[in-house]
């Protein structure tokens, strides 16, 4: 009996417990609104923005790869690209792991252009270019060349591939090693 609360006082840790039920339960109608806000606005975006957006990728990607140049993103953001060859939609997992690294390459520059073409924006990136060949990666550096005129980019790499190319191709950039 000792250990047993009184009535009164199990009725106030009833009544916090209550208190904090509805606390959550006002935070969880917040966030479906929030929820449910978000995703009309994304369908809304994507309506509008879409043909926008999937010819900016295209056109990256056309730079990079020189051979995809048309990409097809849904409201799911599922994303597909055009086979030159076949006319015929390829769903990303079809795909080589260097080939999707560059469609999300051109999707964060792309979707950047979209989302606030005036703002100057930090691009921070961890390297992008590791399933490259040769070709690609001079065209990714010589993209992010072209960003940085106007855009901060962060390039964090691992190799000396990088670097070779912008003293290659004389492109100035501030280096740090570690």
């Amino acid at each position: 009996a000792d250990e047993v609360d009184s009535p009164v006082v199990l009725r106030e840790k009833i009544d916090g417990i209550n208190a904090q039920i509805a606390a959550y339960e006002e935070e969880i109608r917040a966030c479906d609104m929030a929820e449910s806000f978000f995703m009309r606005y994304q369908k809304e975006t994507h309506r509008s923005q879409a043909g926008s957006l999937n010819e900016r990728i295209g056109n990256i990607l056309k730079k990079i790869t020189n051979k995809y140049r048309e990409v097809r993103i849904d409201d799911k953001l599922n994303i597909k690209v055009l086979d030159p060859q076949t006319s015929n939609l390829i769903d990303l997992n079809q795909l080589s792991g260097g080939t999707i690294d560059q469609i999300y390459f051109a999707l964060r520059f792309g979707i950047r252009e979209i989302v606030d073409e005036q703002r100057v924006l930090p691009f921070i990136l961890d390297d992008p270019f590791v399933q490259y060949d040769d070709k690609r990666r001079k065209e990714g550096m010589l993209f992010l060349s072209r960003v940085a005129k106007n855009d901060q980019v962060i390039l964090l790499t691992c190799s000396q591939n990088e670097k070779q190319i912008l003293d290659q191709e004389d492109i100035p950039y501030t280096g740090i090693s570690l």
